[in-house]
């Protein structure tokens, strides 16, 4: 006795009608298939009393009538249930109109995954792309600082290689004209030091701490790092904006065609001028910013003129001025390089030159800092 072919339960009177014939099953599509009425189709499409015997199923398409975006969500749902149970999916009776429809829709949804595991290359990409980047930059300083190291050995014999007339232009543009700035800077970060640390030692009693700490505080740290950042800003971008365009006017090539060594004419006074003014602002500064934890002093403590400097002097060595100066001497050398660097950097647009111009002021920030923070272990562990 032949067993009784399964009975097969519509998948959903008002959505959808099925027939068997044979092992295959044909899915009516009806509709309406619109998003707004997904609720009552998921709860009412179902496949799961499908015979295990059905090994095809057709979606005929000849009486569907309206639907939106939704029909693709209901015929991915359930031809992700036929193709696990290994059942071949076929589509009959389809217009040219919804072919169109639905080759559409897929192609967008392909393309939406493709976006996706496309931003994630992207991302891999430009990181990658920025490391190689970094490494290059990295590589091409080494070569500039051995460029620079060899022009100023050349020099020394040769003192006539460098244009030492553009030297006292810039010794004044970066030293001279940044005097006021870095002085007031320097002046109310004094101020504001001495003020705070008034505040706290009034509690205790220890007014003759105060310029210990503003000196310390001042000569050691402060003075040379803010003083290098206020540079870095102003001259290590001026450098890179003016020799960038020079680049892009086509100046620098002309300077190879007559035969002149470019970092010989241009960079190495920019350096040596900047070198030599950054420790000279630092020096200045410091008696300001000591002045201005002075000011704040004498309007919060009971202590005098003498009896502050005098504090001062007691607490203060020389080995910490000459370590501010020295910071301050690494400082200017390194903005410097760091700009003219940039502004070498430039490509023939304008836009490059923005860039590098913003470059140079970061990085010199950043490396102003890194080699501040060397210095305090080196102190540390040399002179405490």
């Amino acid at each position: 006795m032949k067993n009784p072919t399964p009975k097969i339960e519509p998948l959903a009177i008002e959505y959808v009608s099925t027939e068997q014939i044979g092992s295959t099953l044909i899915i009516k599509l009806l509709g309406p298939f619109y998003i707004s009425h997904s609720v009552g189709i998921d709860e009412s499409c179902r496949c799961d009393s499908i015979s295990d015997g059905i090994t095809k199923v057709q979606f005929d398409f000849s009486n569907l009538g309206f639907y939106d975006s939704f029909l693709l969500v209901f015929l991915d749902e359930l031809e992700e249930k036929f193709l696990f149970r290994e059942i071949e999916i076929e589509y009959i009776n389809v217009s040219d109109t919804i072919k169109a429809f639905i080759s559409v829709q897929r192609t967008m949804d392909e393309n939406q995954i493709r976006r996706e595991h496309l931003t994630l290359y992207k991302f891999v990409e430009v990181f990658g792309n920025g490391i190689v980047d970094k490494y290059r930059e990295m590589r091409q300083m080494i070569e500039f600082l051995g460029v620079i190291f060899k022009t100023f050995v050349k020099s020394i014999i040769h003192p006539s290689l460098i244009r030492w007339k553009d030297f006292p232009n810039y010794f004044y543009t970066t030293g001279v004209n940044a005097l006021p700035i870095n002085v007031l800077i320097i002046l109310l970060l004094g101020f504001i030091t001495g003020w705070q640390g008034a505040i706290q030692l009034k509690q205790f009693g220890a007014d003759q701490f105060l310029a210990p700490l503003v000196g310390f505080s001042i000569i050691r740290e402060l003075s040379p790092i803010m003083v290098a950042i206020i540079v870095a800003g102003r001259s290590g971008s001026a450098f890179a904006a003016e020799i960038g365009t020079m680049k892009v006017s086509d100046e620098l090539d002309s300077l190879d065609t007559m035969g002149f060594n470019k970092i010989a004419f241009l960079v190495m006074p920019r350096i040596i001028a900047l070198t030599l003014a950054l420790p000279l602002l630092v020096l200045i500064c410091d008696l300001m910013g000591v002045v201005g934890g002075l000011i704040a002093g004498l309007s919060t403590l009971n202590i005098t003129i003498a009896s502050y400097f005098s504090a001062l002097g007691a607490s203060i060595r020389m080995i910490d001025v000459v370590y501010g100066v020295v910071k301050a001497f690494v400082f200017g050398f390194i903005i410097a390089i760091i700009g003219c660097f940039r502004g070498l950097q430039v490509t023939n647009n304008a836009e490059s030159v923005g860039k590098n111009t913003t470059g140079s002021v970061v990085s010199g920030i950043f490396m102003v800092i890194v080699i501040d923070a060397l210095f305090v272990v080196l102190y540390d562990k040399l002179f405490m």
